[in-house]
């Protein structure tokens, strides 16, 4: 899970192309929590409040550092499922994606980031 996340935030920082398989999106998101969730116990000394938002300086910097990692990963996600990217503007649109399979062989955004053989590699890893 850790490799899919820095895959995502370290190789396509910035990309906003493509297509993103569902496993992928599930994983960077699941650790994306798992961090801001750490960084918040571990900041609980020094707050900084905006408005109502109480965040600490590593959460913050930490989400200002990921942003656009994750705007790019769930842009890429709506193309997978054959929507545009201005989906992201939909606030529970992205609850959908994580439930919502992607469309098999190539769409207008790419090709399908699952192949075959990739399928047949992963599910002779689960025989082992």
């Amino acid at each position: 899970m850790i490799e899919i996340y820095k895959k995502v935030v370290l190789h396509n920082y910035a990309s906003f192309n493509g297509r993103i398989r569902r496993k992928e999106y599930l994983a960077f998101i699941l650790v994306h929590i798992i961090l801001v969730i750490i960084l918040n116990k571990i900041d609980n000394v020094a707050k900084l409040t905006f408005g109502e938002v109480e965040m600490g300086a590593l959460e913050l910097t930490y989400n200002l550092f990921v942003l656009i990692p994750l705007i790019g990963a769930t842009v890429r996600r709506m193309h997978d499922v054959g929507k545009s990217g201005l989906y992201v503007l939909i606030p529970f649109y992205n609850v959908i994606l994580l439930c919502t399979g992607g469309e098999e062989g190539t769409n207008r955004y790419g090709e399908d980031p699952i192949d075959e053989m990739d399928y047949l590699r992963e599910l002779g890893k689960d025989l082992n």
